[in-house]
Protein backbone atom coordinates (compact mmCIF):
# COMPACT_ATOMS: atom_id res chain seq x y z
CA UNK A 1 0.00 0.00 0.00
CA UNK A 2 1.66 3.08 -1.27
CA UNK A 3 -0.08 6.06 1.36
CA UNK A 4 3.15 7.80 1.57
CA UNK A 5 3.57 8.10 -2.39
CA UNK A 6 0.10 8.76 -2.93
CA UNK A 7 -0.53 10.64 0.35
CA UNK A 8 -1.60 14.35 -2.01
CA UNK A 9 -4.66 12.49 -3.26
CA UNK A 10 -6.17 11.51 -0.59
CA UNK A 11 -8.36 13.77 1.24
CA UNK A 12 -9.31 13.88 5.14
CA UNK A 13 -12.63 12.30 5.02
CA UNK A 14 -10.55 9.32 3.37
CA UNK A 15 -7.93 8.77 6.04
CA UNK A 16 -10.59 9.07 8.50
CA UNK A 17 -12.71 6.55 7.14
CA UNK A 18 -9.55 4.20 6.91
CA UNK A 19 -8.12 4.97 10.25
CA UNK A 20 -11.77 4.28 11.81
CA UNK A 21 -12.07 0.62 9.62
CA UNK A 22 -8.38 -0.20 10.81
CA UNK A 23 -9.29 0.48 14.57
CA UNK A 24 -12.58 -1.75 13.85
CA UNK A 25 -9.91 -4.17 12.95
CA UNK A 26 -8.30 -4.07 15.97
CA UNK A 27 -10.92 -4.43 18.18
CA UNK A 28 -12.21 -7.42 16.51
CA UNK A 29 -8.73 -9.05 16.50
CA UNK A 30 -7.90 -8.18 20.05
CA UNK A 31 -11.66 -9.92 20.80
CA UNK A 32 -10.50 -12.70 18.98
CA UNK A 33 -6.98 -12.76 20.64
CA UNK A 34 -9.12 -12.08 24.32
CA UNK A 35 -11.24 -15.49 23.43
CA UNK A 36 -8.08 -18.18 22.10
CA UNK A 37 -6.24 -16.84 25.32
CA UNK A 38 -9.72 -17.98 27.45
CA UNK A 39 -10.06 -21.30 25.77
CA UNK A 40 -5.87 -22.14 26.42
CA UNK A 41 -6.26 -20.94 30.30
CA UNK A 42 -3.76 -17.78 29.66
CA UNK A 43 -4.26 -14.83 31.71
CA UNK A 44 -2.54 -12.22 28.99
CA UNK A 45 0.47 -10.85 28.80
CA UNK A 46 3.24 -10.93 31.82
CA UNK A 47 3.77 -13.65 33.82
CA UNK A 48 1.52 -14.99 36.35
CA UNK A 49 1.81 -14.40 40.22
CA UNK A 50 4.46 -16.40 42.14
CA UNK A 51 3.50 -18.97 44.14
CA UNK A 52 3.33 -18.86 48.07
CA UNK A 53 5.69 -21.10 49.60
CA UNK A 54 2.80 -22.51 51.33
CA UNK A 55 1.48 -23.61 47.52
CA UNK A 56 5.55 -24.32 46.43
CA UNK A 57 5.94 -26.73 49.21
CA UNK A 58 3.24 -28.89 48.56
CA UNK A 59 2.99 -28.87 44.72
CA UNK A 60 4.19 -32.46 43.61
CA UNK A 61 7.34 -31.94 41.21
CA UNK A 62 7.99 -33.95 38.42
CA UNK A 63 5.82 -36.83 37.02
CA UNK A 64 4.42 -37.32 40.42
CA UNK A 65 6.35 -40.81 40.06
CA UNK A 66 8.92 -41.75 42.91
CA UNK A 67 12.20 -42.85 41.78
CA UNK A 68 13.65 -46.28 42.18
CA UNK A 69 16.28 -46.48 44.41
CA UNK A 70 19.88 -47.98 42.73
CA UNK A 71 21.67 -50.87 45.38
CA UNK A 72 25.22 -49.31 45.52
CA UNK A 73 26.11 -52.59 43.48
CA UNK A 74 24.46 -51.55 40.50
CA UNK A 75 26.01 -47.63 41.01
CA UNK A 76 29.10 -49.23 41.04
CA UNK A 77 29.20 -51.46 37.94
CA UNK A 78 27.44 -48.36 35.91
CA UNK A 79 30.58 -46.31 37.23
CA UNK A 80 32.70 -48.89 35.80
CA UNK A 81 30.98 -49.46 32.33
CA UNK A 82 31.47 -45.27 31.89
CA UNK A 83 34.82 -45.34 32.95
CA UNK A 84 35.85 -48.46 30.48
CA UNK A 85 33.66 -45.83 27.93
CA UNK A 86 35.78 -42.32 28.32
CA UNK A 87 39.12 -44.62 28.89
CA UNK A 88 38.11 -46.30 25.14
CA UNK A 89 37.60 -42.98 23.82
CA UNK A 90 40.60 -41.29 25.18
CA UNK A 91 42.66 -44.46 24.12
CA UNK A 92 40.77 -43.82 20.09
CA UNK A 93 42.14 -40.07 20.50
CA UNK A 94 45.38 -40.69 21.36
CA UNK A 95 45.83 -43.20 18.61
CA UNK A 96 44.40 -40.68 16.31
Amino acid sequence: MHLMANSHRLTQSVLDAALEGLLQQRSQLEEQIQEVRRLLGQRGPGRPPAASKEAQATKKTGSGRKRRKMSPEAIERIREAQRRRWAAVRKANKAA
